[in-house]
């Protein structure tokens, strides 16, 4: 049987979208997703808005009348300030066949220097030799890679140079940055996330690329869960598409899973919050070595220097 999921949702500036995203991530348990909106008229060469459209999920067999009350109290709080989106979320119910063909109608084929991040539903060019064919369902995580803070990301990994070097990808969604990782020759790659979500999503994509063999994906935490706090492995690349808060939260624990002279990088930040996270990166021993900014979007990437 089909499952419905209520869908609240909200349109809000880009640069309120990760602290959205991460307070509906507190009470809708079947995920977040976070759409950069482009202007609809503006078809051979689409321009962003500006805006996101955040919506979280609640599936109708979870104690949804509870999620729900939580959830859009939450964003009132958040908009007590003066935001009218935040207290008038819309809510509405998508049978999940439906909502899943809505990925669909919006993601296209994209090109990032020689890698082609394609929806799986497109036709492959098994022709096309001189490409790297990323193929990405997103299922119910984000990241397709449309998005200016995964296209930052891949950049980095192809400026940094990933060939058998190992990464590891915190927060991996549904895989995208781990997949690239293990098709640009990482000779090994471990994916996390704490979103189930997200794992069953990084799964079935990695599947999907026949990389089965060269990337582990795990449910968990690195800064909470034991599995990862004593753990021995470094990583010669450790790459974090998140949120700003999250990368302030774990500047020392990134550290610790870095080889001495390892590379970290880190997106998914806004412009207005960059000064957070290299505030958080003031005393830990690296050395910031690339910036790329876009559309009010920036990736950093520090390489460790010392212990």
């Amino acid at each position: 049987m089909n499952r419905r999921w209520l869908e609240v949702s909200v349109t809000i500036g880009i640069d309120e979208a990760d602290e959205v995203g991460a307070v509906m991530s507190r009470w809708a348990v079947g995920g977040v997703a976070i759409q950069e909106l482009y202007d609809p008229e503006a078809l051979d060469d689409p321009q962003p808005t500006g805006h996101c459209l955040v919506s979280g999920y609640l599936p109708e067999d979870c104690n949804i009348d509870n999620y729900r009350d939580k959830l859009v109290s939450a964003l009132w709080m958040l908009g007590a300030t003066g935001s009218d989106e935040l207290r008038h979320p819309r809510e509405v119910w998508v049978d999940e066949n439906v909502w899943h063909e809505g990925w669909k109608k919006h993601y296209k084929k994209i090109s990032i220097g020689p890698i082609d991040i394609i929806p799986a539903w497109y036709q492959v060019d098994d022709n096309n030799v001189n490409r790297i064919e990323v193929l990405i369902d997103p299922g119910k995580a984000f990241g397709t890679g449309l998005h200016v803070s995964t296209r930052q990301v891949i950049h980095n990994l192809l400026e940094v140079g990933i060939e058998d070097r190992t990464v590891m990808d915190v927060g991996t969604g549904s895989g995208i940055l781990a997949i690239t990782a293990c098709k640009l020759g990482a000779h090994q790659v471990l994916a996390i996330d704490n979103d189930y979500s997200a794992v069953e999503a990084a799964l079935a994509n990695v599947l999907l690329n026949e990389c089965g063999n060269g990337v582990e994906v795990q449910f968990g935490d690195i800064d909470r869960d034991a599995r990862f706090a004593s753990v021995a492995v470094q990583y010669d690349v450790l790459v974090a598409n998140i949120v700003a808060s999250v990368h302030v939260g774990l500047a020392l624990s990134y550290l610790k899973y870095l080889t001495p002279t390892g590379h970290l990088i880190l997106g998914g930040i806004v412009d207005e919050r960059e000064h957070l996270v290299l505030e958080a990166f003031n005393g830990v021993p690296m050395e910031l070595v690339s910036r790329h900014e876009e559309d009010r979007w920036i990736s950093l990437m520090w390489r460790r220097t010392g212990r």
